[in-house]
């Protein structure tokens, strides 16, 4: 691994080196705070209905060994990225394939909650499922077209992970960021990007000259305007001089453009 290019990320408030020092409770921890807690409080009651099952004396033949297929795939699939050496980052993209997982697990769990209420209160049952349903659709779409910086409140929100963890790590923000800057920037403008200029390059209009980071160092009057997303912390915190344009996303800034 110390081969490889060295990337660091951002954890806890503190930079580690993939497959070298990341502690092993990342895998959990980043599935944790990226998972609606409606979600991961149902999963999580899911699994212990699937433990009991999985338990259970004279039960039907096959049910203890589905019960434990979905613990089983959430677990041996956490497991393999936990371990020392393990070179993994970029939030859950390596272990993506156990979100289907713990969905069925919090169907499991939403629907043994709600099998509780059914037999007192009928109606409120299916306006509680109703009501939760609706809210946890209405609190992701909060997020479009940025869902790949969500965090729930268990961090705060993206607000509340800003310098704890990674926000905008892909990019995606840069679009309407070009956007912006080809209604307004002159012709013949020249763009300072300071994070990933490959991707502000494609969007751009081709009068426009983009530098990369290697340029960061030059003063002001060789570019007129900076651009870049925020993945870990903002480069440009400069109280005298606000950006002209930016991206919030739950009053979270993830992507500014500076004219200078």
């Amino acid at each position: 691994h110390r081969e490889q290019a060295r990337l660091l990320i951002l954890y806890l408030g503190d930079f580690y080196t993939p497959g070298i020092d990341l502690p092993w409770h990342y895998v959990p921890v980043t599935l944790a705070v990226t998972t609606p807690l409606l979600t991961l409080g149902s999963s999580l009651v899911g699994l212990a209905v699937l433990a009991v099952l999985a338990g259970k004396k004279n039960r039907a033949v096959g049910t203890g060994f589905a019960a434990c297929l979905v613990p089983a795939w959430i677990v041996l699939g956490l497991i393999p990225f936990m371990l020392p050496g393990q070179r993994v980052y970029g939030g859950i993209r390596h272990f993506l394939f156990v979100v289907p997982a713990l969905c069925i697990a919090a169907g499991v769990g939403l629907d043994f909650i709600l099998s509780r209420l059914r037999g007192v209160l009928t109606y409120p049952a299916r306006a509680a499922a109703a009501i939760l349903f609706l809210l946890l659709v209405i609190s992701t779409y909060s997020y479009h077209p940025y869902y790949t910086v969500y965090y729930n409140k268990l961090v705060g929100g993206p607000r509340g992970a800003y310098g704890s963890f990674p926000l905008e790590n892909w990019g995606n923000a840069y679009k309407a960021a070009c956007r912006w800057l080809n209604r307004n920037a002159p012709e013949g403008s020249v763009v300072l990007a300071l994070v990933a200029e490959q991707v502000p390059r494609w969007y751009l209009r081709p009068d426009i000259t983009v530098l990369g980071p290697e340029s960061a160092r030059l003063p002001p009057e060789h570019y007129d305007y900076s651009l870049y997303i925020i993945r870990d912390l903002d480069p440009l915190l400069l109280p005298d001089h606000p950006p002209v344009f930016q991206i919030r996303v739950k009053n979270q800034p993830i992507c500014k453009i500076h004219q200078w």
